[in-house]
């Protein structure tokens, strides 16, 4: 079983107060954006990683040998 990045929400900021953003991989073109309030920039695969990321969103791959 495989599973595959495919989100991720960051938190700058305080405990109390701060701003959420979000890498998300655009799956149709394969690259990864930063999608915050109404902009959306395409960024590197490292930024994602190296973001302190909040929480991740991840989908099973399909394996052709699994029932």
């Amino acid at each position: 079983m495989e599973y595959k990045l495919y989100g991720v929400i960051v938190h700058v900021g305080g405990l109390y107060s701060g701003h959420y953003f979000a890498y998300v991989k655009n799956l149709k073109t394969d690259e990864w954006e930063k999608r915050d309030d109404s902009h959306v920039k395409k960024v590197d695969l490292t930024r994602v990683l190296e973001s302190g990321a909040y929480i991740l969103f991840y989908h099973k791959s399909k394996n052709e040998t699994e029932i």
